[in-house]
């Protein structure tokens, strides 16, 4: 008596694909796979040069430049988020920093219920991001940036004795004028015979340039406790 083998079921294979759609699969193919898109990396506003997520932390980290500032002049949207992102408090700057990009920029598009922060961020404009120093002799120098304080409205009073710069400049007190760039009132303050950091005059010796991130903080007039702090990056070369 013969043992029964089980039937074995084919599985049917597909029809064959149309011409059309072998074509078009085959060019697919040759395409790879997308990119991802980056959504912070992408314009948020009615213009094609309206500013990224991304673009605006980085003008608050590494300063905004000419073309910006012309930007921001003409574009109410941009002006408000840049406002927005200027009111966080000191207090939510560290948490920011190491939850990353999604909860720096979380603050752009979610209204405050504070009334009022206790800390202001400011944007920097440097007209000469390039300083040229001479690392062997005057470890000294005059230096000038632009300041938009608030981003919104009139131009705020800022204590002069209280501004500081730090980082590869040290000075204490500044002089404070305004100025226009772009259509953008500015305020602009300068710092005469800010010490370069020692450190930077020995990179430049060794290695002819050298970039750094400068601090700028100081004190608004019209405020008991209110704050300002920019930042922005340099870069020093030997004269």
């Amino acid at each position: 008596m013969g043992v029964e083998r089980p039937e074995i079921k084919r599985a049917k294979l597909p029809p064959p694909l149309d011409p059309a759609l072998r074509r078009l699969e085959t060019a697919f193919e040759r395409l790879g796979p997308l990119p991802r898109a980056d959504i912070f990396s992408q314009p948020s506003g009615p213009h094609r040069d309206c500013f990224s997520a991304k673009k605006i932390v980085n003008m608050f980290f590494a300063g905004a430049t000419k073309e910006e500032l012309a930007h921001m002049a003409g574009c109410g949207l941009c002006s408000l988020k840049l406002s927005r992102y200027a009111q966080l408090t000191e207090q939510a700057l560290p948490e920011m920093v190491t939850q990353g990009l999604l909860a720096r920029v979380k603050g752009l598009f979610v209204p405050r219920q504070q009334a009022r922060a206790a800390y202001c961020g400011a944007l920097l404009h440097i007209s000469e991001p390039v300083i040229g120093i001479n690392p062997a002799s005057d470890p000294t120098l005059d230096f000038s940036c632009d300041l938009v304080v608030g981003v919104e409205g009139d131009l705020p009073k800022i204590d002069g004795p209280s501004i500081q710069v730090s980082g590869p400049i040290c000075a204490t007190g500044a002089t404070v004028g305004s100025t226009v760039l772009a259509g953008k009132k500015l305020l602009r303050v300068r710092f005469e015979k800010a010490h370069v950091a020692e450190y930077v005059r020995r990179e430049v010796k060794k290695h002819a340039s050298v970039s750094d991130t400068l601090v700028i903080r100081g004190h608004l007039e019209e405020s008991s406790d209110l704050d300002f702090q920019g930042q922005a990056t340099v870069e020093f070369t030997s004269k």
